[in-house]
């Protein structure tokens, strides 16, 4: 598959590739509820951004839990230490994985849809990007044996989508050992 098209019918096009991934159970109602969904998310964009990077832009990388103090959590000290001091230099901020997580430092998502409490809050993340340029590593390659996920995989709950395979070589140290192999082909 290549790349989205910016003019056409970008309806059909988005229906074309997801009946690819999903094997036509890909329906009219599933397309009606994305299309509402990326509309909306569309008009939440408040600012205008350039189109391209330029030498003006500069990135900070971090971990969503770098920053400590004693009385607040990571990302709230984060963020104020970054309006105090980092702001006037750092044009946008690369938050690494800020999910709950079982282990290989962030990566190893147990939810997607949460911020791992120890380090705050949806909050903490939608005033940092009222500042700043966001990103954020998305790690759909990666998942917790604790997320839910997998716990339905294991059960073996009807799923269309999911397929885990793992390496022979894992090329990066991970701090629990190797898992079974899982595999699930649909």
């Amino acid at each position: 598959m290549g790349p989205l098209p910016r003019k056409g019918n970008m309806k059909q096009k988005i229906t074309d590739y997801l009946d690819k991934i999903y094997g036509g159970t890909f329906t009219a109602t599933h397309l009606q509820k994305l299309v509402t969904r990326l509309e909306s998310a569309k008009r939440l964009i408040t600012q205008r951004r350039k189109k391209h990077w330029d030498e003006s832009d500069v990135v900070l990388i971090t971990y969503a839990d770098q920053f400590h103090s004693n009385d607040l959590k990571p990302l709230p000290t984060f963020n104020q230490f970054y309006h105090q001091w980092l702001q006037s230099i750092f044009s946008h901020v690369h938050l690494l994985p800020f999910y709950p997580w079982s282990s290989d430092d962030g990566f190893s998502v147990i939810d997607y849809h949460q911020v791992a409490s120890e380090a705050g809050e949806w909050q903490d993340i939608q005033q940092l990007g009222e500042c700043s340029h966001l990103m954020f590593d998305f790690v759909c390659n990666h998942m917790s044996a604790k997320s839910e996920w997998f716990k339905n995989y294991l059960q073996q709950l009807p799923f269309r989508v999911l397929k885990i395979s793992l390496l022979r070589l894992i090329r990066k140290p991970i701090s629990v050992p190797s898992p079974v192999r899982v595999h699930y082909r649909y």
